[in-house]
């Protein structure tokens, strides 16, 4: 069975140049620092590409941390985003060209400034294939903040990507704060006192999820249905918590009703806003839809029990294969995959289907030239099968 994976890290030649690398473990260990001193997340060999080719599976491959939202100069972030998601699009056509493959990339852009991601993002929209699926490694710091939902200056880039119906998948990353001051002595100590939980272990799922449910507060979801957002990691912990987010939030509506009434003329109370839609229902497929506003993927997540509860909650046209190479070990996850107690259809959607969907990775003729294939060698067998017969 053929398979798409979602956030399969990897660099371009420009981070080491434009990236502040901050020391990571995994970026060390994975840049060289191996037993084999290879050069995995650069994959100059594409050793990746060609393991993920013998189990039939497509790489979306997508930068990895920090990428261009931490640079050392925030100033070369469109150049940074022009060359990065120029030698992505090389990478993967040329290996495809040569080997018949279908491998992809999600683009970056340079969220520091509304200009300048929208240009990038026309122009990734006019390439051959158009490319209208975006990476967000978490937002941008300007100036000591984290501005980028602040006013409405960003509404240009939603209005855009709605329109395009543009795919985000918002990536894990480490806060510097959990306040909106950047640095926070105190939230920073208390954050990276113990870094074994600030990481991928809990922390980064605790930013992602922080950050999905500030566009949600912000309507970004309610103004713009068209976006088609992604959570890896399993949903980054918010399929456990929409239920007790809904439930919670219609104590609050019903309470801040009773108190308006109360406190009628009152204009030193401010009263707490929320979207008009629940967490539930961005999770969800809704009337007239084919996937929820908010799907999520299995990267990093090989655990059936969470898979069923995902599905459960979700449904299964909500859920994303995806491994998270090469923080993950291929192998692992194949092995789980290919083991789930699903059914052939049900596999077929977590495997390939709901992401084909989603992203447009196999042309519009793919299934149809296998099928014709298929019959053809099912004629030729048959002929032959006649032929002895007579």
């Amino acid at each position: 069975m053929k398979k798409i994976s979602l956030e399969e890290a990897y660099i371009s030649p420009y981070f080491e140049k434009y990236c502040k690398l901050d020391g990571l473990l995994e970026y060390t260990v994975l840049t060289g620092e191996n037993k084999e001193h290879y050069n995995y997340l650069l994959d100059p060999d594409n050793i990746r590409f060609k393991q993920a080719d013998k189990e039939n599976v497509t790489f979306v491959i997508s930068a990895t941390v920090p990428g261009a939202q931490n640079l050392k100069d925030m100033n070369d972030a469109p150049i940074f985003c022009k060359l990065t998601n120029d030698y992505f699009k090389h990478k993967v056509d040329s290996y495809n060209k040569i080997h018949n493959t279908y491998h992809s990339f999600f683009g970056v852009l340079p969220f520091n400034n509304v200009e300048s991601a929208i240009n990038e993002l026309k122009r990734l929209n006019n390439f051959n294939p158009p490319i209208n699926r975006i990476l967000f490694n978490g937002p941008t710091v300007n100036n000591n903040n984290y501005d980028w939902l602040d006013g409405n200056q960003w509404n240009k880039l939603w209005e855009y990507a709605n329109k395009h119906k543009t795919i985000f998948y918002a990536h894990p990353f480490v806060a510097k704060s959990f306040s909106n001051k950047l640095p926070d002595p105190n939230m920073k100590k208390y954050i990276f006192k113990d870094p074994q939980i600030i990481s991928s272990q809990f922390g980064f799922h605790i930013n992602d999820a922080i950050f999905f449910l500030n566009l949600y507060i912000h309507n970004v979801f309610d103004n713009y249905p068209a976006i088609q957002w992604i959570a890896g990691h399993m949903g980054e912990t918010l399929l456990w918590f929409v239920w007790r987010f809904d439930n919670r939030t219609q104590i609050y509506k019903n309470e801040v009703k009773n108190l308006e009434k109360l406190e009628k003329g009152n204009t030193s109370i401010h009263f707490m806003k929320f979207p008009k839609k629940t967490l539930t229902e961005l999770f969800r497929t809704q009337p007239g839809k084919k996937h929820a506003q908010i799907v999520s993927t299995t990267s990093g997540w090989f655990n059936t029990p969470a898979l069923k509860f995902a599905i459960e909650t979700t449904g299964i046209d909500n859920v994303l294969f995806s491994i998270d190479t090469p923080y993950e070990n291929f192998d692992t996850a194949m092995k789980w995959f290919n083991n789930l107690p699903l059914s052939k259809n049900n596999k077929s959607k977590l495997g390939w289907k709901n992401a084909n969907d989603i992203l447009s990775i196999f042309p519009k003729n793919y299934k149809n030239k296998t099928n014709s294939i298929k019959k053809k060698s099912k004629k030729n067998i048959t002929t032959k099968h006649n032929k002895k017969s007579l």
